[in-house]
């Protein structure tokens, strides 16, 4: 399963499943935006009005990098989105 992160130019960073990557789009499944909370870095759903196991297609113009993700992050990611916890 490959997890990635990408900054968009408005400044969220993104985390998700890279479903499809091409001259023109990326695809993430089940994205999530990192902020920092009192505990830490935490995950909120990029939407709320929709379903979160929807993959959502981003424009290359609005994407300004894209990168692995931490190891910690993409294991809290997988829990927090599949339920599973990694050890």
């Amino acid at each position: 399963m490959n997890v990635t992160t990408i900054k968009l130019i408005t400044g969220e960073e993104i985390i998700g499943r890279l479903e499809e990557d091409n001259e023109t789009t990326t695809v993430l499944a089940k994205p999530v935006v990192l902020g920092i909370t009192q505990k830490g870095i935490g995950f909120a759903p990029l939407f709320f009005s929709i379903d979160d196991t929807s993959s959502i297609t981003f424009k290359k113009q609005h994407i300004l990098f894209q990168a692995s993700t931490r190891k910690e992050l993409v294991d809290a990611y997988l829990q927090s989105t599949t339920g599973i916890a990694l050890t």
